[in-house]
């Protein structure tokens, strides 16, 4: 049903779709309030590759409950999409904590908010599971990954 929605949108003009992925660990994903697993992300994917779809994977470093093992899930599992062809291009973003929202307030409550600027929204200094420094490599070697296709965007 969704793959014939999406040939049918496909053949209309759309080419692209930008999926909120975020993570590619269940447990971040839980934590997120994401209400879907990794098997339902990489069923909707393939589905949408299927149909002609460009598959665009927006990703966050430095969410809840990421920590190394889980940062390296999430490294492997886009490797693994890009060498299937599911996925074409992807970004990954610190995480950004915005005022007004339940992940500022638990930030600061829990005293990992480390940003005075009230502009400057990045986890800069870490999180309970990721040093500032693991969030960088983290990011860099998401770019690395990206190199060979030209898909980090």
């Amino acid at each position: 049903e969704n793959k014939e929605l999406l040939k049918e949108l496909h053949r209309l003009g759309l080419k692209r779709v930008l999926w909120g992925v975020e993570s590619a660990d269940d447990g971040v994903l839980k934590a997120l309030n994401k209400h879907l697993t990794l098997e339902q992300i990489d069923e909707t994917l393939a589905v949408s590759h299927e149909a002609g779809m460009e598959n665009f994977a927006l990703l966050m470093a430095g969410m809840p409950e990421e920590g190394p093992e889980e940062a390296k899930k999430t490294r492997d599992k886009v490797a693994e999409w890009l060498e299937k062809g599911l996925v074409q291009h992807f970004q990954i973003l610190p995480l950004c904590l915005l005022p007004g929202t339940p992940l500022y307030d638990r930030a600061q409550k829990e005293g990992w908010y480390y940003q005075p600027d009230p502009f400057q929204f990045e986890v800069t200094g870490g999180t309970p599971w990721l040093t500032q420094g693991e969030i960088a490599d983290h990011l860099w070697k998401m770019r690395e990954i990206g190199k060979p296709y030209g898909a980090f965007m």
